[in-house]
């Protein structure tokens, strides 16, 4: 049986989805992109102290307003745009230096997201969005 890469394709799209409001309580709905940076601190993150060997991401000041849809411990699938490679991150913290849809991830995650598992060649644009 021959399966096309385009099949595939689709198939993987399908299965990667922004979540859906009123359907599944999402609060922040979407796809987004934007540039990637290292998350220095996350013992000192704003909804939960992490660390560098899980996969934790900060997220902009943004998604905390208002208060009562704080995306805290929401987890997230950031894709690296050129390997398509997509990990899950749990958001521990608002980055309050990140414009627009900017994020950054702990160690962990830029290695998980890296072509060759080292940290410093991580993308530098990434898309994401809550699941």
């Amino acid at each position: 049986m021959y399966i096309s890469s385009l099949t595939i394709f689709a198939l993987a799209i399908v299965t990667i989805h922004a979540c859906n409001p009123g359907t599944d309580g999402c609060d922040h709905p979407g796809n987004f992109t934007g540039t990637l940076t290292a998350l220095k601190d996350p013992a000192a993150a704003y909804c939960n102290p992490g660390n560098q060997t899980s996969i934790y991401a900060s997220i902009p000041a943004s998604f905390y307003n208002p208060p009562d849809e704080s995306p805290c411990d929401a987890p997230i699938n950031v894709t690296n745009p050129s390997t398509k490679k997509t990990i899950e991150a749990i958001v521990i913290g608002e980055c309050t230096t990140c414009a627009g849809d900017n994020i950054q991830l702990t160690t962990a995650g830029l290695e998980a997201l890296s072509p060759n598992g080292k940290a410093n060649k991580a993308p530098t644009t990434v898309k994401w969005t809550f699941i």
